[in-house]
């Protein structure tokens, strides 16, 4: 149920895909991924991001839809390149507050979670 701290060294992976396991946690040196472009974790049973997610910055999709995420880090703000990001049916009560700074971001999916209100700033995104 843990991933291998090695994964890091994978440096040309560009795809990852983790949806449907029973992994606890997703290890910061899969963040380290210098060409990762797509990550998977759809249904994934971890209750929250590493903070350095937000160093993936060439990752054009994230998904997460369907995982046990409390909350996403405020690094993912960062990903200056994300097109996609997908948290629909997770645990979300809140979405970072910086999310108006994904100026690439086409689609965001965030149904079904216990949000009770939009940052301020999503406006600014696109």
């Amino acid at each position: 149920s843990l991933l291998p701290s090695s994964l890091g060294a994978c440096l040309e992976l560009e795809d990852l895909g983790l949806a449907q396991n029973v992994l606890l946690s997703l290890p910061p040196a899969a963040c380290r991924l210098p060409r990762l472009r797509s990550l998977v974790l759809a249904q994934a049973k971890f209750t929250a991001l590493p903070a350095e997610a937000g160093s993936l910055s060439t990752l054009l999709q994230l998904e997460l839809s369907g995982s046990k995420l409390q909350s996403l880090p405020d690094s993912l703000c960062d990903l200056a390149c994300l097109r996609s990001l997908r948290a629909s049916d997770c645990r979300l009560a809140a979405l970072p507050e910086g999310l108006g700074r994904l100026r690439a971001l086409q689609a965001l999916r965030v149904d079904g979670n216990r949000l009770t209100r939009l940052p301020e700033r999503l406006g600014d995104a696109s």
